[in-house]
């Protein structure tokens, strides 16, 4: 194989891993472990965060009598959405359309859900 594709493809993939790994290598003040132990803390916090927006927002948007696993739904909908976004979408019209298309589908589902009683 070529020496050092792997990196680069890191790099060009998901710049803010590949650049930040390449940075402490080239510096060699930190080890690696470092910078993966980082992004598992920030990843948990985001986690954290995340599921407290969720209790908080759900109080607010879905008052009415609802499933219990609704919002769970709508969220973990909306976080594969985010993720599927952050891996798949690279094209210039793929990030035109797929924010609008996602939030259009989110949208007319609100819409629905507050215009039937329940």
């Amino acid at each position: 194989g070529m020496r050092g594709a792997d990196e680069r493809i890191l790099a060009l993939s998901y710049p803010w891993i590949g650049s930040a790994r390449t940075a402490i290598a080239n510096r060699q003040i930190h080890p690696q472990a470092h910078l993966i132990w980082a992004h598992v803390s920030k990843i948990l916090l985001y986690y954290v965060m995340y599921e407290a927006c969720q209790a908080a927002w759900s109080v607010v948007l879905y008052a009415k009598s609802i499933p219990e696993a609704l919002p769970v739904w709508i969220y973990g909908l909306a976080m594969i959405l985010e993720y599927f976004s952050m891996v798949f979408v690279r094209s210039a019209m793929s990030a035109h359309f797929f924010p609008r298309i996602s939030l259009l589908y989110f949208l007319a589902y609100h819409l629905y859900f507050y215009s039937v009683p329940y």
